[in-house]
């Protein structure tokens, strides 16, 4: 689960962006609207690394499609209120 404030950081063609968690979903849903026909095969996670102490962990996964990587991302999640949220993701566009 992500917080309100999330931000994914971006850094492409020399160019470093944040992403605020509606621009994200906005850009995800355009892709799919650009792409009316989606992969027959889902996205799979692979969890290379999970770090945790106390109330702060950090994840690193590969997103996985038809055996092609497709993205490593890194994750910081706090634990609130008993549930870990992902605050801030940045990731490799394979």
């Amino acid at each position: 689960m992500l917080v309100p404030d999330f931000e994914m950081y971006v850094y492409r063609n020399g160019n470093f962006s944040k992403r605020s968690l509606p621009s994200w979903i906005s850009a995800i849903e355009a892709g799919r609207n650009r792409n009316p026909n989606p992969p027959s095969q889902k996205a799979v996670a692979n969890y290379l690394n999970i770090d945790v102490t106390g109330n702060s962990a950090s994840v690193k996964l590969e997103l996985m499609r038809g055996g092609k990587k497709l993205f490593t991302d890194y994750l910081l999640l706090y634990r609130i209120n008993g549930e870990w949220k992902i605050v801030s993701k940045a990731f490799h566009s394979h």
